[in-house]
Order: C-alpha cells, then structure tokens, then sequence
C-alpha cells in the first residue's frame, strides 16, 4: 500500500509485503519466488527448480544434464561424470550401470564401445581392453573374448581382464582368424 493514498495497491509478482499497510514491496530473494500479485510472502524454489536472482514469480526447472538437490536454489548443478540427470526438473542423479559411462553434464549413459568395458557403477569413462583381449560389442562389462589370432582358454581365468586367457593360436589355426572364438576344454 501507498501512504496516503485511499486504497492499497498490490504487490506486483516477484514482489511481497509480510504486513499490511507497507508503503513498500520487497523482491523475492534469489532462490525464492513471490507469485502472484499481492503476495504476503516467498516461497523457496522447489529441488529440481531455481531462480537465479531476486524479483522472480516463477522458479525455472533445471535443464536435462543438470539437477537441483537442495530447495531454494540459486543455480543447478552439471551432473557428474558416471551419471545422469535423465529430465528436466531433476533433483539428482542416476548412476550409470556397469557397460555404460558419461560424462559430466549428460543426459544419458552411453554403452562402451566394443573393445573396452566398465565393471562398475558410475563410470566416467570406459577401460581399454588390454592385448589380445577384447569385448564383444557395445556395453560390455568384461573383457571377455580375444583378438583374431587367439582364442579364449577359460581354464586359465583368474581377474578381468584376463590377458592370460587369450592363447595364441596355432600356425594351423584357421578357426582363429575372427575375435571372439572360443575353445571348449
């Protein structure tokens, strides 16, 4: 309300008063908002939302890629590398299962090409696999398969990778010629 005037007049949105008769109106603070007009108080941002200065009537939902963990906030955060903020309005992330990775910022979790692997949760990144192994395709969680020119022995298997389990194979060999070929014992 204006002083001396005959009616009040409402705060406009983004702005409040906390007690009748003010002569002014306070902006939301950051993090917060007034909605409508005539607001009596502000109101934090909900988790997934935020504002990023003061005097807003509405909270914006973080972007996919980015999550808002904490109510009244000023700002959203990158998801980290290994995981994921899949939608708009995310108030955290997910993990990437074992196979897949990101990176910082992602929306999704991408499978590790073939020839690399990640066996855990929440990889930023994919491991190459060491020579002669290999993995047989996208999103694979070991590396479970040779290199053409060799074969897979698993009675010599002890930790992934196994590089002990790739056996070169014999000049006659030509069994070996792809990847991937296994031996049974």
């Amino acid at each position: 309300s204006l002083m001396g005037a005959s009616s009040c007049v409402a705060c406009p949105p983004g702005s409040f008063s906390a007690e009748p008769g003010m002569t002014t109106c306070s902006l939301a603070a950051a993090g917060f908002v007034a909605a409508g007009a005539g607001a009596s108080a502000q109101e934090p941002c909900a988790p997934g939302s935020y504002t990023p200065g003061p005097g807003y009537a509405q909270c914006t939902p973080c972007p996919v890629g980015q999550f808002a963990e904490f109510p009244n906030s000023t700002t959203c955060t990158r998801a980290p590398a290994g995981a994921v903020a899949a939608r708009s309005g995310a108030n955290s992330t997910e993990a990437c299962p074992p196979g897949f990775y990101s990176e910082e910022g992602d929306s999704a979790c991408s499978p590790c090409p073939a020839g690399a692997y990640s066996d855990e949760w929440g990889s930023g990144e994919c491991s190459v696999c060491p020579a002669p192994t290999t993995s047989l395709g996208p999103g694979a969680t070991s590396c479970a398969a040779c290199a053409a020119g060799y074969f897979w022995d698993a009675s010599r298997y002890l930790e992934n990778p196994c590089v002990e389990c790739c056996v070169e194979c014999p000049d006659s060999g030509a069994e070996c010629l792809a990847a991937g070929v296994r031996r049974e014992t």
